[in-house]
């Protein structure tokens, strides 16, 4: 089984919660090591409520790719939102 794989640009974008504010540095701290962990490559910004994240990896095909980012961006997500948020 020789499978090509082809490197894979995923955006995905996350709307910030009105009631809990979510440390853009802790969720891309988190995301960065959950990218490791899968052998990708992220960038996060937020912009108008939002965290747009795109994941770069090597898969064999889009949904695999899907499914990497998918996951890179739900464990950031998790371990940010465990994270306490200091008060400025």
């Amino acid at each position: 089984m020789d499978e090509t794989f082809t490197a894979y640009t995923v955006t995905l974008s996350v709307p910030c919660a009105g009631s809990q504010t979510l440390d853009p540095d802790a969720f891309a701290a988190a995301a960065s090591r959950a990218a490791w962990r899968r052998s990708a490559s992220v960038v996060s910004a937020r912009a108008a409520g939002r965290i747009i994240t795109a994941v770069t990896v090597q898969a064999p095909g889009r949904y695999a790719a899907t499914a990497v980012a998918r996951a890179v961006v739900g464990e950031a997500l998790a371990e940010a939102a465990a994270t306490p948020r200091l008060a400025a």
